[in-house]
């Protein structure tokens, strides 16, 4: 059962809209309901701070929380760090960098400099991008860099027992409840979007997603979709 948290539904109060959703059944089991919710939240693991999501975003919250002293913990269904270090920020900023080091290299001969012939090693930098996202993750966003900050982490899905109380499901299925003493943050990200745009199904191509798998590189041998 969904409970509105800025209008809990109780026998008593329940509107026309929420009389109209729910039986007379549902309405007559809905305290022992809300009294389930009370007894599950008494038992859950206590943080100041809960977040959901382990993104830039959810990051940030969590170490904000800690510079005050504050216990906090992200739950994060995929891996930690998010876009940003994964498949953004991090892997397109260094392929950039590389970019702009040969094309100073490149034009160097205006400023009186010649360096010869440039090439670029696209393996090279393809290892320097992935060698880079990985000592960001280890540095700044894994498990073990947040511990050390007071930051405690949960992989799985998490799903609202109340407002302030929070199951979390892993992979395997076990679960475990927590509850927030100062509140949630939902910081659960974003996903690439495939626009609805006649044809599209019948050719190749990738998202950004599927670009930062494949090294953000391509062999001049190779070509990516038209």
């Amino acid at each position: 059962y969904y409970l509105d948290a800025a209008a809990p539904i109780s026998p008593l109060t329940a509107t026309d809209a929420a009389a109209d959703s729910l039986s007379k059944a549902q309405m007559l089991l809905l305290p022992f309901l809300l009294g389930h919710v009370l007894a599950v939240s008494a038992m859950a693991e206590k943080f100041d701070l809960v977040i959901i999501g382990g993104g830039s975003a959810g990051l940030t919250a969590a170490k904000f929380a800690s510079n005050f002293g504050k216990s906090a913990l992200i739950v994060e269904r995929e891996r930690l760090g998010g876009d940003c270090t994964w498949t953004g920020c991090v892997p397109s900023k260094t392929l950039l960098s590389a970019a702009n080091a040969a094309h100073a290299a490149r034009s160097a001969t205006r400023f009186g400099i010649s360096v010869g012939s440039v090439e670029v090693d696209y393996q090279a930098v393809r290892k320097r991008v992935a060698d880079i996202v990985e000592k960001i993750y280890t540095e700044d966003d894994s498990p073990e860099a947040l511990k050390a900050l007071n930051i405690d982490t949960a992989s799985g899905m998490a799903r609202f027992l109340d407002p302030r109380t929070v199951e979390i499901t892993d992979n395997a299925g076990q679960s475990r409840v927590v509850s927030a003493n100062a509140g949630v943050i939902i910081a659960s990200g974003a996903m690439p979007s495939v626009p609805k745009i006649d044809g599209l199904e019948s050719v190749p191509y990738i998202t950004c997603d599927a670009c930062a798998a494949i090294g953000l590189v391509v062999s001049a041998h190779q070509h990516l979709p038209n």
